[in-house]
């Protein structure tokens, strides 16, 4: 997942686009503590009457600690001494009714430093425990929540740019298990292919048309003239056949049915003649002559006939055509992440937007 620091959010985007740096800081915070601590449901309440902390003592998410937060924006310097007056009134206020306080600042607080030790020391006294949350952090919490990007950040929508460059990070930090110049044809590539509805995809089912174009060529060129018409009507057919796009790839599983029954005609004639030749067969000494020639026949309709297997799916194409979902399993080492990698980059080369984690 792309943190902050990737996407390049940083405290000075932010205080560019706010006037009111300070309010907007700590609206940003009251979003953040909600989301982030307060059980579900909570209202927030602030006003004059909440001394020390930005809103009244709440539940946290696990229903009995009494939570608030400070707000704390500096421009230059971290100012202890107006965080600590802040504690102080804080502890005199809520001695036994608030259990933590998070204290969020803009600013990375070190917590070995005397002034920090002191007001730690002070809210401790009053039973109250401080939790730091700054700098970094709070950024990296907001990239949690789209609405406080677009409000607070200015990201209004994850456009092709934050894809490609989530792409980009994710396959940098896959390291070694990861190598641009290994890009081998498997079988499983070939499914995940269909599965994502890619162009190498679309070439892999259209390529199903092409061979069942071919066995009839074939077949024309095998077969006597007693069933020429009949694989010149089935070639007339393949080569109508509208072969599939990036929309279309669902209309391939319906091929064999569409030929089947559009030539239903022809298939059911050779079927009623094969069922004569094996009759035939039966009264028909291997010795004698016609012997072969019913063969060679049975042959010849048993192709025929057979060719709908050439648009045909296996279970797995199909699930791959079908499903909105794939899980990819194997042993440690097989390759499921250059496999996942290789196809998340094909996808945005192609102009597909792609999140990869």
């Amino acid at each position: 997942m792309i943190g902050a620091n990737q996407y390049e959010l940083t405290w000075s985007h932010f205080d560019g686009l706010h006037e009111d740096r300070k309010m907007a800081f700590e609206n940003l915070c009251r979003s953040l503590f909600k989301n982030e601590l307060c059980m579900d449901g909570v209202i927030l309440h602030s006003d004059h009457n909440h001394p020390g902390v930005e809103v009244a003592p709440v539940l946290s998410k696990d229903g009995h600690t009494k939570i608030s937060f400070q707000a704390k924006h500096f421009d230059n310097k971290i100012g202890y001494e107006q965080i600590k007056k802040s504690a102080q009134v804080a502890a005199g206020k809520y001695c036994g009714k608030l259990d933590v306080i998070y204290l969020y600042c803009n600013k990375d607080i070190t917590e070995t430093r005397e002034p920090y030790k002191e007001i730690v020391k002070l809210l401790g006294d009053a039973g109250i425990r401080v939790e730091l949350i700054t700098g970094q952090t709070i950024l990296d919490q907001a990239m949690n929540y789209p609405p406080v990007l677009s409000c607070y950040f200015g990201l209004d929508s994850l456009d092709d740019k934050w894809f490609q460059k989530n792409i980009d990070l994710s396959l940098e930090n896959l390291g070694r298990r990861y190598n641009s110049l290994f890009n081998v044809d498997t079988e499983a590539q070939r499914n995940i292919s269909l599965f994502l509805r890619e162009n190498a995809g679309v070439v892999e089912v259209n390529s199903k048309k092409n061979d069942l174009i071919s066995e009839l060529k074939e077949l024309r060129w095998r077969c006597d003239r007693k069933y020429k018409a009949e694989v010149n009507s089935l070639s007339k057919w393949a080569e109508d056949l509208e072969p599939i796009n990036i929309n279309t790839f669902s209309d391939a599983l319906n091929w064999k049915r569409w030929l089947e029954n559009d030539c239903n005609d022809i298939f059911t004639k050779l079927e009623s003649r094969l069922t004569s030749i094996n009759k035939e067969l039966q009264k028909c000494s291997y010795e004698n002559p016609e012997y072969k020639n019913l063969r060679n026949e049975e042959f010849e309709i048993e192709r025929i006939l057979s060719v709908s297997s050439c648009i045909s799916f296996s279970s797995i194409e199909s699930t791959m055509l079908n499903s909105k979902v794939a899980i990819i399993t194997g042993d440690m080492g097989t390759g499921k992440t250059q496999l996942m990698a290789t196809a998340a980059k094909r996808m945005m080369e192609n102009g597909r937007p792609t999140y990869c984690f």
